[in-house]
């Protein structure tokens, strides 16, 4: 039997907020059931989170943490 295990959470570097560029890259961690992902969860994927009526829109740089 296998079991396939999935990553549960990813260190995401957001570029926009809202369709506005930010000045400095701003780098956080979240669970990817958080995030609105285009695509399956890799590096370097695009993702989106809106936020108190705000779209942040960034890119995974790393993924972490295996759920099976």
């Amino acid at each position: 039997m296998s079991s396939k295990s999935t990553f549960s959470y990813g260190v995401i570097s957001w570029m926009e907020k809202s369709e506005e560029t930010l000045q400095n890259e701003l780098v956080e961690v979240v669970a990817l059931k958080s995030l609105i992902l285009k695509g399956p969860p890799q590096v370097g994927g695009d993702v989106s989170l809106q936020y108190k009526n705000e779209l942040w829109a960034g890119t995974i740089l790393s993924l972490h943490g295996k759920c099976y």
